[in-house]
């Protein structure tokens, strides 16, 4: 085998993310589509979940609801997928968020992907508060589905009382200190 030869991928190769893979592998009983945007989404809706290293009770809430609303489940459906990403957000998420949301993008509309970014932010602000780690991640996240920055700060001003860095009127340090230079 030559060098890079590993590399060439057969034009019937699947290149769906692992992460994705393994939320359908356990999804028996769903139709194969459907079983993969129930698990694009929720790992989606994991992924800003997750982005703070802490999955609080309001986030995981607010995912599973979403996961009714959004993906017309049932409540044990999206109990079922909204764990399965979890855990795979948990344990792949580092490696497989970039990847996940690309796939989730070339199935979906324009409009699908701005209504995902208005859910995500919904996600972050279940706490009480959108941290900066987890703003970073919606920004990410709204450059990964090409959405123009005009459409990103127009759903994020919806959420701008949410903002751990705008809360209270002053700049926030992750310490809680108002001076960052403290």
């Amino acid at each position: 085998m030559a060098f890079l030869d590993w590399f060439k991928r057969p034009e019937e190769a699947d290149t769906t993310p692992e992460a994705l893979r393994n939320i359908v592998s356990r999804l028996e009983g769903l139709p194969p589509d459907r079983a993969r945007r129930h698990a694009a989404l929720a790992f989606i809706l994991s992924r800003v979940a997750h982005a703070d290293m802490q999955l609080g009770e309001a986030e995981a809430t607010k995912v599973r609801e979403l996961l009714v609303k959004l993906g017309e489940m049932s409540d044990a459906e999206a109990d079922r997928v909204a764990a399965l990403a979890f855990e795979e957000s948990r344990l792949r998420g580092g490696t497989e968020n970039y990847s996940v949301v690309r796939e989730f993008g070339t199935h979906a509309t324009h409009e699908e992907k701005r209504r995902l970014l208005e859910c995500l932010f919904a996600v972050a602000a279940a706490d009480g508060s959108i941290s900066t780690v987890e703003a970073n991640a919606l920004r990410q996240i709204g450059d990964e589905l090409k959405l123009d920055r005009t459409e990103y700060l127009a759903v994020r001003s919806r959420f701008r009382d949410w903002l751990a860095v705008l809360q209270d009127g002053r700049f926030r340090a992750p310490d809680g200190s108002s001076d960052p230079t403290e």
